[in-house]
């Protein structure tokens, strides 16, 4: 009889030289997490105020928004495949 272990993936966009994506059974069980905590207004407040750089990795430049979002990925195990970015106070202006 084989069990199978559940093993948690998390990757760093730093250590792979191509974007990465998930196979489609990890990549299925991904989006039924996000869409189920969509539900929630404040992580999809939240959320709403990132950018997506690539599969389930999100940047923002708000301060308050990171730790929001930091805050509730660490409550939630299940969103641990999420990674998310500061980039600092970055200042935009236009002329």
């Amino acid at each position: 009889m084989i069990f199978l272990l559940p093993i948690c993936l998390k990757y760093s966009g730093k250590l792979l030289p191509v974007p990465w994506r998930p196979p489609y059974y990890l990549d299925r069980h991904f989006e039924c997490m996000f869409t189920s905590h969509m539900q929630n207004k404040l992580f999809a407040a939240a959320i709403g105020c990132c950018d997506e750089t690539g599969p389930y990795r999100y940047e923002t430049t708000l301060y308050p928004v990171f730790l929001i979002l930091k805050a509730y990925i660490s409550v939630y195990p299940e969103l641990s495949f999420m990674e998310l970015v500061y980039q600092g106070n970055a200042v935009c202006q236009s002329f």
